[in-house]
């Protein structure tokens, strides 16, 4: 696997994040919106906002995550990787 294939596009993030989801929120529509936030912010990539969303600065990112149980402690992490390697020109 080449370093290239070991970072997401956002529909896959968008997946892995419904993967991640337990059990209980997964039928939630608030779970849905979340979602779409989050993968909104994703595909906004270098803009401030949505580093500032990322670095969990306000605590906006936490308080989303922990409405439909997703770590965002997961999600900051496969975040910064994203971001790695597009600095690095895998991506």
């Amino acid at each position: 696997m080449s370093d290239a294939q070991k970072f997401v596009t956002y529909m896959q993030f968008q997946k892995l994040l419904f993967r991640m989801l337990p059990e209980w929120s997964r039928d939630m529509p608030e779970s849905k919106l979340i979602i779409a936030i989050i993968v909104q912010a994703w595909t906004d990539g270098n803009e401030i906002p949505s580093k500032r969303f990322f670095e969990n600065r306000n605590g906006n990112l936490e308080r989303l995550c922990d409405a439909c149980g997703l770590d965002w402690e997961s999600i900051l992490e496969i975040y910064q990787n994203h971001n790695q390697a597009a600095q690095e020109g895998y991506l």
